[in-house]
């Protein structure tokens, strides 16, 4: 029988989330250069930090929900983790009942709806 200390589940589990981590900046870094913000390494550091503690707060746990999270809010937004989201997409992703994956999609429809009545 294979025993696994909690020890040894703790290096596992810190090692899978900085290659997520790591994943998730590299992603990020291509996003802001899509719409034209570069973004040096430091304040790479503190966005990737910011998505994961934004998205987690409104339950969002796994790491396609949080990348797809990240994304939708840099591409709206302008990855604004310390302001507050517009109350329609707060409250959407604050509809716990619905499941993250679903409350992504409305998310994004909101959005598309957003920008159009913007215009």
């Amino acid at each position: 029988m294979l025993i696994i200390r909690d020890e040894q589940m703790r290096v596992l589990a810190q090692a899978l989330t900085a290659a997520f981590k790591s994943k998730l900046a590299s992603d990020l870094k291509q996003r802001f250069a899509e719409i034209g913000r570069i973004i040096d390494q430091d304040r790479l550091s503190l966005e990737v930090e910011g998505a994961i503690a934004a998205a987690t707060a409104v339950g969002l746990e796994r790491e396609c929900d949080i990348a797809r999270y990240a994304f939708l809010v840099i591409k709206e937004f302008g990855g604004q983790w310390t302001e507050p989201l517009p109350p329609q997409a707060r409250r959407i992703l604050g509809a716990t009942a619905i499941p993250p994956e679903q409350r992504l999609s409305l998310l994004e429809e909101w959005t598309e709806d957003w920008k159009g009545f913007g215009s």
